[in-house]
């Protein structure tokens, strides 16, 4: 996970990929700049749709070796950051960011200060079932990417079990990951019951699967200017609903509204890219961008909070308070506040992983010199 090159085989890919993380970057930033419903869910939905597309079925009908790969490139790194994020809890009490007897804003438990015990209980809890460090707070979705994808292979394992026929078992596919995903969905909105990291999960795995029909079974290639003009329509009408942020934490109505409007969305950014990739310095930087999109993901929050920090110290904060998020201060319509902390969401993340990228290569090549 940690090779900028091997997530993606598409530079307009790589670029939408850009693009989508930029959207939640922004979305995170506490602004009036840019309206929220221009923002939105739409990226969630897109990279899950994306991770479909080039998913091989020989790879994903062999669980074992799937899983494992999947352990080893994205659950492992997930985790090591998460880890990095529980043994910094202290420090970013006592530097503020965790404010102290004020409550977590999404699971409402009041900060403290962790004793050695706390800290060897959320560290084992961490390498199980990471959860409610607000730095992290992006993390959800790498591991409902992982989960996903297992559910994914477990059922396409079984479906060839049952069905030696291909076209068979595909449809026996589709059916238990579309019908689990209805399940948890209705579940939910029904009786308010869902399981954490499981329910997001069962929900991303049809997206992931409906991924990999577009791309692999329909072979779309986004450059159609008919299917453009639809699929803007039907963005543009929810941009413009009452309820224009669908939450992705289990409150979807249905399945069909969301995946509707994700494909919508796909298909534009996706077409959008195929023109940017003309422009050579803009694609590059985008598509730069789009390869370590997941970990922007996962450390655009850790940005925010350096940059907070620096504002802190150079005494430009008198004026401002803290968005009900934690994450930034309340922007309004500052653009260079806002600009400040879209640069530290989106290059501090780039800048850690390009020197763990350096330290590795230096700490493996002094291992091959010796051996």
């Amino acid at each position: 996970m940690l090779n900028e090159g091997q997530t993606c085989r598409d530079k307009y890919v790589d670029i939408a990929k850009g693009l989508a993380i930029i959207d939640i970057v922004c979305w995170h930033i506490s602004s009036k700049i840019i309206p929220g419903r221009f923002l939105s869910f739409w990226p969630i939905v897109f990279f899950f749709l994306v991770a479909g597309f080039y998913i091989k079925e020989e790879e994903i009908v062999k669980p074992i070796k799937f899983i494992a790969h999947k352990l080893k490139t994205l659950y492992l790194p997930a985790t090591i950051i998460y880890l990095i994020a529980v043994l910094m809890h202290n420090p970013l009490c006592h530097w503020g960011f965790y404010p102290l007897g004020s409550a977590h804003p999404k699971t409402n438990i009041d900060f403290v200060i962790w004793d050695g015990k706390t800290y060897l209980f959320k560290f084992l809890k961490t390498i199980v079932a990471p959860n409610g460090e607000l730095v992290m707070g992006a993390m959800w979705f790498l591991y409902a990417l992982f989960f996903a994808l297992c559910f994914l292979s477990v059922a396409a394992y079984i479906s060839r079990k049952i069905f030696k026929d291909k076209q068979r078992a595909d449809i026996l596919w589709f059916a238990i990951v579309v019908l689990t995903s209805s399940i948890s969905v209705s579940l939910n909105i029904i009786y308010n019951f869902s399981i954490p990291r499981i329910s997001q999960s069962l929900t991303a795995a049809t997206f992931i699967l409906c991924g990999m029909f577009l791309k692999q079974k329909l072979r779309l290639n986004f450059s159609n200017w008919i299917i453009m003009v639809v699929a803007v329509a039907i963005y543009l009408q929810y941009i413009m609903l009452p309820h224009s942020h669908l939450s992705f934490h289990y409150k979807f109505p249905d399945l069909i509204l969301p995946l509707a409007l994700g494909i919508a969305a796909l298909y534009v950014v996706l077409f959008i890219s195929k023109k940017i990739e003309r422009i050579p310095f803009l694609s590059d930087a985008l598509s730069y961008i789009g390869r370590n999109s997941l970990y922007i993901m996962a450390l655009h929050i850790f940005g925010f909070f350096l940059c907070t920090l620096l504002i802190d110290s150079f005494g430009l904060s008198e004026n401002l308070s803290m968005a009900s998020s934690l994450y930034t201060y309340k922007i309004d319509k500052n653009f260079l506040l806002w600009m400040l902390y879209f640069a530290f969401g989106v290059f501090v993340p780039l800048v850690i992983i390009k020197i763990f990228r350096i330290a590795q290569t230096l700490v493996v090549s002094k291992f091959s010199r010796h051996s």
